[in-house]
């Protein structure tokens, strides 16, 4: 067992340095709570990654940017905010994980959504829009 620990713990690192290199979203590299999955945002896609495989599958859906990612505490959802431009509506895009197909759009917030959250029973999801929401 602790012969594949290790090797997990590189397999991340490599990932984590490719993502650094894509761009800064605060907290934005997740691990799925099956823990075969790496989930982060690379412009205005989702990636889902496998993480022995490799294999990986995109979440297109956003018109610029994925500011955020949160993931359902079973891993059944997924949510992904975005930013956009002064005077427009930033999206939110929640996700079936497992169909790798959107369930809906949400337009809460203006500029930026900040963060993400889901309830522990998975019943709500808490945005949290960016300085310049104005709410």
């Amino acid at each position: 067992m602790g012969a594949s620990k290790n090797k997990l713990t590189i397999t991340l690192v490599k990932t984590i340095n490719r993502i650094i290199a894509t761009g800064d979203v605060n907290a934005g590299l997740k691990v799925h709570p099956g823990r075969e999955h790496l989930i982060y945002p690379l412009g205005n896609t989702v990636i889902i990654e496998h993480v022995t495989t490799k294999e990986f599958s995109q979440l297109s859906g956003h018109t610029n940017n994925v500011s955020c990612i949160a993931v359902s505490p079973s891993g059944n959802y997924l949510a992904s905010g975005q930013v956009t431009h002064m005077g427009f509506k930033a999206n939110v895009i929640i996700w079936d994980f497992h169909r790798k197909q959107q369930i809906a759009t949400l337009s809460l917030h203006k500029v930026k959504v900040q963060d993400l959250a889901f309830s522990p029973n998975e019943k709500y999801l808490v945005t949290l829009g960016g300085q310049d929401d104005g709410r």
